[in-house]
């Protein structure tokens, strides 16, 4: 992804944002669950491109779930994509932790013996559409995610009304200018049950209404759905009341039972998905060695009023008028309050990067700084190597330490003697009695110096093997300024253009698959990234700047990159990966030679003596 000066911000936000399949969004993720189980129980969390799920590991000792790494079209919303996706995978990751902890897929594994074949689909669908609005029942009151689950199951829901429109319209079913959207008796129920989840639209409504043109029963048979309906509201209501899963999957049983012999006189489409995609996680599964929970909130207290009742499970803590005002409007409150939620929830990653890209289009827009493009590096497609980061972390303690005493230490306020006015100095009464002024001590602030440090990588052909190295050290110098609060920026040398890889505000441990991947390729364009990092580091919070350059060649146009030296209003520093001394005193304010083994620590002692001095 390239930067010039007619690039749109929005249009690459995304490619910077994607973390829904990174190795950090699985490690945050895994963090969540961490604090909601017990040490007794292990739950590993993975990705995986679509679809929510849960299982045992492999050992059966523990469980495993599935988080979805697609993505999802915002309907509701208009949240950053980071944000967005963030939302979407810890509404996933809670909905399956339910099941891990509370749902009776053991007892559920049980009945299949005793079910025909022919009717294990719907027995499944019956009970994971009932199974799914108690568990978000039980985990909304208590963690509190009813608005997150609303947030998941609204725009699933327009999700699939929206594919359904694209079918409808694809086959002509339009009656007049209305499009008419056929559910089979199965389709019907399913929905059924699932408009008491937080976020639902009410459609069962719609579809048992014969005045309502734009849903109907296919075949007509809106007989059989309306005289299923009182049983599928008791069904949902007790479900809803009942905290054993063992009983739930009982009541599940009975259910479908009542509306097996109810389809079992109609034509074999009836029990069956025609027109509607299978977008929710058909998650529920048969297997023996489930350890449930007793779903407590789950009460006769909890018993919800009809279709659209949304007051909360229990246990929520919300009070009255805010369960009624979620009764009337379910998905309107839900949503706007998870939107609001979520769209101050963070966004750091997201919002520098569109600022950097807007500073980078005015950049490269500008025809004194003569580059024409700025490339956004991609992240790597297998991630980025998150053993060696651990490692990175690890080896920038010592670093971290002792800039932080530098710091404290130059912040600390110092007291001086020899002042004309202040507090009397006892060293100086002979001064005094001898008629001198200047006997008294005064207290000076330290020096609050913010620093701002753009580093250059050298990723080019070159430096093949030293790259490790080269990158390591510079995640190590990334990892402890971010750390101390000092901005900090990386910018590389990668295919022949100035690559840009960390923006200044942002967690270095976000882009992990960007900084540490071993990538070189391209040349070494120094003018370029001079001209750019000049402009830039300025752009930094920081009031004293300065530049670390890290490379093993010279730049493709030397006397270019001299001019922008010149212009530079802030010391360069270089770090030559090489075997030993060379003449390059002349391209940088101060330069220091490393072997590749030795270039973390060298790095290191650069930046000690650079806060030493205040740059």
């Amino acid at each position: 992804m390239r930067v010039g000066p007619d690039t749109d911000p929005d249009l690459i936000d995304e490619s910077w944002s994607r973390q829904r399949d990174s190795e950090v969004r699985r490690e945050e993720l895994q963090r969540l669950v961490n604090f909601c189980v017990d040490r007794s129980t292990t739950v590993d969390v993975r990705l995986q491109p679509s679809g929510a799920a849960c299982r045992l590991n492999d050992d059966g000792d523990g469980y495993v779930v599935l988080v979805p790494t697609r993505k999802y079209e915002q309907v509701h919303t208009d949240l950053e994509p980071a944000i967005w996706d963030r939302a979407m995978q810890i509404a996933f990751l809670f909905h399956e932790l339910g099941h891990v902890r509370y749902s009776g897929f053991d007892t559920f594994h049980d009945y299949l013996d005793s079910i025909d074949p022919r009717w294990i689909h719907l027995f499944k669908h019956v009970y994971n559409a009932g199974e799914d609005v108690a568990i978000e029942s039980q985990m909304a009151a208590e963690l509190r995610l009813r608005d997150d689950f609303a947030l998941k199951n609204a725009t699933l829901g327009a999700t699939i009304d929206r594919k359904h429109a694209r079918y409808v319209e694809l086959f002509g079913l339009i009656d007049g200018e209305t499009p008419v959207r056929t559910y089979t008796v199965f389709e019907a129920i399913q929905f059924g049950i699932l408009d008491y989840e937080f976020g639902a639209a009410n459609r069962f409504d719609e579809i048992i209404d014969p005045s309502e043109p734009g849903r109907v029963v296919k075949g007509g048979r809106h007989d059989i759905v309306e005289s299923i309906e009182p049983h599928l509201r008791a069904y949902v209501e007790d479900m809803l009341s009942e905290p054993d899963p063992k009983a739930r999957v009982d009541r599940a049983f009975e259910f479908f039972e009542l509306v097996r012999s109810e389809l079992e006189v109609l034509p074999p489409l009836q029990r069956q998905r025609l027109q509607t995609p299978d977008v929710r996680p058909a998650d529920v599964r048969a297997v023996s060695g489930w350890s449930p929970d007793s779903a407590d909130a789950l009460s006769s207290d909890a018993r919800r009023g009809g279709h659209g009742g949304r007051s909360p499970a229990g246990g929520t803590g919300t009070d009255e008028s805010d369960a009624e005002s979620w009764k009337d409007e379910p998905s309107a409150n839900a949503l706007r309050r998870a939107a609001r939620r979520w769209g101050d929830a963070g966004g750091e990653a997201t919002s520098a990067f569109r600022r950097t890209v807007e500073r980078l289009v005015g950049i490269v827009s500008d025809e004194e700084t003569a580059v024409d493009e700025v490339l956004v590096v991609p992240p790597a497609e297998e991630g980025g190597d998150t053993d060696r980061w651990t490692t990175v972390k690890q080896s920038a303690r010592r670093l971290l330490t002792d800039l932080d005493a530098q710091l404290r230490q130059e912040r600390r306020p110092r007291q001086y003697s020899g002042a004309r006015r202040g507090t009397v100095d006892s060293r100086n009464l002979v001064a005094a009695v001898r008629g001198s002024e200047r006997v008294f001590t005064r207290t000076r602030p330290g020096r609050e110096k913010d620093y701002s440090c753009q580093v250059i990588l050298d990723r080019s052909t070159s430096m093949s093997d030293r790259i490790t190295a080269a990158e390591g050290a510079t995640a190590q110098l990334a990892y402890a300024l971010y750390a101390l609060g000092v901005d900090v920026s990386v910018l590389s040398l990668y295919e022949h253009r100035v690559g840009l890889e960390l923006p200044f505000d942002v967690d270095p441990e976000t882009q992990i698959d960007r900084l540490v991947t071993g990538r070189s390729s391209g040349s070494t364009p120094l003018s370029d990234a001079l001209a750019v990092a000049r402009r830039r580091v300025g752009r930094g919070d920081g009031a004293v700047s300065f530049v670390i350059v890290v490379t093993d060649g010279e730049a493709n146009d030397v006397e270019q990159y001299k001019a922008q030296l010149d212009r530079c209003g802030c010391p360069v520093f270089g770090v030559y990966v090489g075997d030993g001394p060379d003449d390059h005193e002349q391209y940088f304010d101060r330069v220091v030679y490393a072997a590749p083994a030795e270039l973390d620590v060298v790095l290191g002692h650069l930046a000690r003596r650079l806060f030493r001095r205040g740059a």
